[in-house]
């Protein structure tokens, strides 16, 4: 017993900084630490149901959050709409609701891009990046594709006009900014 409690003395004792130092590498990496998701989900409230209607809904194939834009395992199809009140919603089967994917506040911000045909198994992909928090944390693109060209078109004219844009039709190089930083 004196043994043990004179080293834990000695190590109390010591001049050891009780504090993990990481550096300023790692706090770089964590500044740029990109956030999932899928934990951002809402439940559409049954008595705001209406305000939740759709105004475009359709089918899309959704990249998995950690997946692969090239492999087809790491896709799967939602039924999808953007609502009245501009968010994008869907019905989600695992928890047998409709469920807010990215609200109107989201879609308003954020970046929309294209994705050419060569960089993912489907060929009209798209991206979604939301908006960088304040503090510089940032999430995953989502990555969705629609069963066409004129359907992922319509799709991003949709978003356009949600910023007050005017909405064009966009090639595989253009890039769909938001006004507001």
């Amino acid at each position: 017993y004196d043994a043990w409690t004179t080293k834990l003395k000695a190590q109390s004792d010591s001049n050891l900084d009780p504090r993990m130092h990481l550096g300023s590498e790692f706090a770089n990496a964590f500044q740029n630490f990109r956030l999932g998701v899928k934990n951002r989900r809402v439940k559409v409230s049954e008595l705001l149901k209406d305000q939740y209607a759709p105004v475009l809904k359709a089918r899309l194939w959704k990249v998995k959050a950690d997946g692969d834009r090239l492999k087809e395992e790491d896709w799967f199809q939602r039924e999808m709409w953007l609502s009245k009140n501009g968010s994008l919603v869907y019905a989600s089967m695992k928890e047998e609701r409709d469920l807010v994917y990215f609200t109107n506040d989201d879609l308003r911000k954020a970046e929309y891009a294209v994705v050419p045909k060569e960089s993912s198994f489907y060929p009209w992909t798209f991206e979604i990046r939301l908006q960088k928090l304040d503090d510089g944390m940032e999430f995953a693109p989502a990555g969705f594709a629609a069963e066409s060209e004129e359907m992922r078109d319509l799709w991003l004219s949709h978003f356009a006009k949600l910023r007050g844009e005017k909405p064009d039709m966009p090639s595989a190089s253009s890039k769909h900014r938001s006004n507001s930083a």
